[in-house]
C-alpha cells in the first residue's frame, strides 16, 4: 500500500504563498495609483527648486519650460497657505497657464491663469530669456520678479522689467514666448542689478546691448553727430529705439565699470564726442567726471588739453564747457578768441555762441559790443545777436547783477594774461 506524503512537505504551499504574495503587490500597485492620480494637484508645503549653475545653459531650468516634477519630498502644509514655486514648476505641473507681451524693450506683461485651488507665491529669475514667435524680437528679464501671488482659479497681470538684447529690435506689441537658456554674459550685471534698484531702464538697456554687441555712439545718442549721423535720419540698421540721454549712457559705462568688465575693447569708452559731450552737459557733468576720473582739480586740465590737443572735430566744444563752468574766466578769455583773425569761423563763432553759456548777464554788453566790432561780417553778427536774444529771455532768471564765482572752480587760471600764457 502506498504511503500518504504530508502536505507540507509538497509544493503546494509555496505555490499558494507566491500566488499570495504577487495579489498583494498587485493590489498595493493599484492603491498607489489611484492615489497619485488622485492627488494631481496636492496641498502640500512650498517646492524648493534647485537654483541654475551660473554660466550653465540648462533648457530645463528656464522659465516656461516643462521640467519632471520631483518625486513628493514636501512636508504637509497648513490648509489655504500658498505654494513657493517658480514659474517653470508650475507650467510643469500644469498649475498655470501664461501668455507674455511685450514692447520688444523694457516693458513685459505676463498674464498667469491659476488652475488652481491653492493660492500661489510666483518666481521669475533675471536672465529669463522671451523671443518673439517670429524669432526677430528678444528680450531679457533684468529684475527678477519674487512676489507674483495669485489667488485659487484667479487669472492677473504682471509687468516685468526687460532689456532688448538685439540691436535689430523693433518698437511695437508683440507676443513672447520663453525661449529656453540663458545669456552668461549677462550674469554679472544682472547680479548688481538685484543690489542697486535705483538703475534706470534706460541705462540698463545700454548696458545690456554694450556687452552683447558693442554698438557706435550713434545707436543711443540723442545728440547731434560730427560724423553727419543724427537723430531723424540714422541708418534703418542704428533704430532710434535705444536713443538715450547723454547721463543714461555715462551711467551705461559706469555700470560696466563697476562690475569690472573689460572696456579696452567698447567703442563708447574711447568716443571723443561722447566724452565732451557730457562733460558739456549739466545732467552728466558729475557722472562723466566720476566715470573719466577728474576731479575739481583736474577739470581746468581737461577743459585746457581738449581746446589745443582735443580732437579737431570736438575742438570748439570745449569753449562751451569753459563758458558753462567757468564763467568768470570766459567773460575774459572768450572775447579775444571771438576777434582772432587768424582762429576758424567755427572756432570763432562758437566763442561768440559760448558767451550765452556762462549766464552772466554782463555778457550781454559784451556781445553787443562785438556785434559792432563785426559789423560786415555776417556770420559773426547773427550769432552775436542769437546769443544776445538767449541772455535776454534769461535776463529774470539770471538777475541783473553778475553772479557770485563758484567757488570748486577755483583751479581755473583767473586773470586773462596768465590764461592766454597759458593757452
Amino acid at each position: 500500500m502506498r504511503r500518504k506524503v504530508p502536505i507540507w512537505k509538497t509544493p503546494l504551499p509555496w505555490v499558494v504563498l507566491v500566488m499570495a504574495l504577487q495579489g498583494l503587490f498587485v493590489v498595493a500597485f493599484m492603491v498607489s495609483l489611484v492615489r497619485s492620480r488622485k492627488a494631481k494637484v496636492p496641498a502640500n508645503a512650498p517646492v524648493a527648486t534647485q537654483p541654475a549653475q551660473p554660466g550653465v545653459e540648462s533648457p530645463g531650468a528656464a522659465a516656461g519650460s516643462a521640467p519632471t516634477p520631483a518625486a513628493g519630498t514636501a512636508a504637509p502644509a497648513a490648509p489655504g497657505s500658498s505654494v513657493a514655486i517658480t514659474v517653470n514648476d508650475a507650467l510643469g505641473r500644469e498649475w498655470i497657464t501664461v501668455s507674455y507681451q511685450g514692447n520688444g524693450r523694457e516693458k513685459l506683461s505676463a498674464t498667469i491663469q491659476s488652475r488652481t485651488d491653492r493660492p500661489l507665491k510666483l518666481a521669475l529669475p533675471a536672465g529669463t530669456l522671451f523671443e518673439s514667435r517670429d524669432h526677430l524680437q528678444q528680450v531679457v528679464l533684468v529684475r527678477g520678479q519674487n512676489e507674483a501671488v495669485l489667488g485659487p482659479r484667479e487669472t492677473r497681470s504682471f509687468p516685468l522689467v526687460t532689456a532688448a538684447t538685439r540691436a535689430s529690435n523693433q518698437l511695437g506689441q508683440h507676443e513672447f514666448i520663453v525661449r529656453p537658456g540663458r545669456l552668461t554674459q549677462l550674469d554679472a550685471l544682472l547680479a548688481h542689478l538685484e543690489r542697486s534698484p535705483e538703475v534706470s531702464v534706460e541705462s540698463i538697456q545700454t548696458a545690456v546691448l554694450v556687452i552683447l554687441e558693442n554698438p557706435p555712439i550713434a545707436l543711443f545718442a540723442k545728440f547731434l553727430l560730427i560724423s553727419g549721423v543724427q537723430p531723424g535720419a540714422a541708418p534703418s540698421t542704428l533704430p532710434e529705439t535705444f536713443r538715450v540721454a547723454t547721463l543714461d549712457i555715462v551711467n551705461a559705462l559706469s555700470l560696466l565699470k563697476d562690475i569690472s568688465y573689460p572696456q579696452r575693447d567698447l567703442l563708447l569708452v574711447h568716443e571723443p564726442q561722447l566724452k565732451i559731450e557730457a562733460m558739456i552737459d549739466p545732467l552728466a557733468h558729475a557722472a562723466a567726471m566720476r566715470f573719466y576720473g577728474l576731479t575739481h582739480e583736474t577739470e581746468w586740465g581737461f577743459w585746457r588739453d581738449e581746446l589745443l590737443n582735443g580732437d579737431v572735430s570736438t575742438r570748439h566744444y570745449a569753449l562751451y564747457g569753459i563758458a558753462r563752468y567757468f564763467p568768470d574766466v570766459a567773460l575774459q578769455m572768450l572775447p579775444t578768441w571771438a576777434r582772432e583773425k587768424t582762429q576758424s569761423l567755427i572756432m570763432r563763432q562758437a566763442a561768440i555762441s559760448s558767451l550765452a553759456e556762462t549766464g552772466r548777464v554782463e555778457a550781454i554788453s559784451v556781445l553787443q559790443q562785438l556785434s559792432y566790432e563785426f559789423d560786415g561780417q555776417p556770420e559773426l553778427v547773427q550769432t552775436a545777436k542769437a546769443a544776445i536774444g538767449y541772455l535776454e529771455n534769461r535776463r529774470e532768471q539770471i538777475g541783473g547783477t553778475a553772479k557770485p564765482r563758484v567757488e570748486f572752480k577755483d583751479s581755473a587760471p583767473a586773470a586773462t594774461p596768465q590764461l592766454r600764457s597759458s593757452l
